[in-house]
C-alpha cells in the first residue's frame, strides 16, 4: 500500500459543455471511479475540483491509497476513454517510510501539502459560487469518514444550486455504452449504443470469443 498524489485529467467534451452539466457529468464520473478503487479493502481517494494556476486546464486532484499508482488511472480511462498517460500519479514522499514503521513525520508534512494544493483557491468564476464540499467531488474508502468528520467539525457546506429541468440532450449524455459503461457522447445517435468504435469493435471480438 502506497501514498500518491493524484490528477486526473478531465475529456474536452466534458470541459466545454454547459457548466449546468458539466459538473454533474464530472461529480458522477469521480464518484464512479473513487467507488470502483474502494472496491479493494484499503483502497480509497479524495478527488477535488482544480483549475491549474500555471495552464488554466481543469481536472480533478487529490490524494491516492493504492497498492498500485496506476490503479486509478486504469479506472479512470475505462470510464472516459482518456489515456492513463493522461493522469498523472507521484508517490508522496515518506510513504515508503511509514509502512517500513520508520515514521510518520515526514508522510504527514508533505501529505498535508497535497491536500492544501487541492483546495487552494479557484480563479474567478469558481470561487465565488463553490465552496469546499462542493469542489469535493468524491471521497472512498478511508477518505470518506476522514472527510465527514472534517465537515462537522468546521460546518462546512454546500452553496445551493438552481433546479433546473432535464432536457433532451442533457438526458442523452447520461447514455452507457454497453462495453465499457462510460458516458456515449451526446452527439452520437439516438441509438447507439457504444461510446467509441474501439468499443464496437472490442465488444465484437467478445461476442465472437463467447461463441
Amino acid at each position: 500500500m502506497q501514498v500518491f498524489s493524484v490528477s486526473l485529467s478531465l475529456p474536452d467534451r466534458i470541459i466545454h459543455e454547459d457548466p449546468s452539466v458539466k459538473f454533474a457529468h464530472i461529480r458522477t464520473l469521480a464518484m464512479q471511479a473513487a467507488e470502483k478503487l474502494a472496491l479493494v479493502p484499503g483502497n480509497g481517494t479524495l478527488l477535488v475540483f482544480d483549475r491549474s494556476p500555471r495552464d488554466g486546464r481543469e481536472h480533478l486532484y487529490g490524494p491516492l491509497l493504492a497498492d498500485e499508482r496506476d490503479e486509478l488511472p486504469l479506472i479512470w480511462s475505462s470510464l472516459t476513454g482518456m489515456s492513463p498517460k493522461a493522469c498523472k500519479v507521484t508517490t508522496v514522499t515518506g510513504s515508503k517510510d511509514f509502512w517500513s514503521g520508520n515514521g510518520d513525520s515526514v508522510l504527514r508534512k508533505n501529505l498535508l501539502r497535497v491536500v492544501a494544493y487541492a483546495y487552494h483557491p479557484l480563479p474567478p468564476p469558481y470561487a465565488a459560487s463553490m465552496s469546499l464540499l462542493d469542489r469535493t467531488f468524491a471521497a472512498s474508502g478511508p477518505f470518506e469518514p476522514i472527510l465527514a468528520e472534517v465537515g462537522r467539525l468546521l460546518h462546512l457546506k454546500s452553496r445551493p444550486q438552481r433546479r433546473r429541468r432535464m432536457s433532451d440532450e442533457m438526458r442523452a449524455r447520461e447514455r452507457r455504452c454497453a462495453y465499457c459503461q462510460g458516458f456515449i457522447p451526446a452527439e452520437k445517435r439516438a441509438d447507439a449504443i457504444y461510446c467509441t468504435p474501439s468499443c464496437n469493435q472490442l465488444a465484437y471480438v467478445a461476442r465472437k470469443k463467447a461463441q
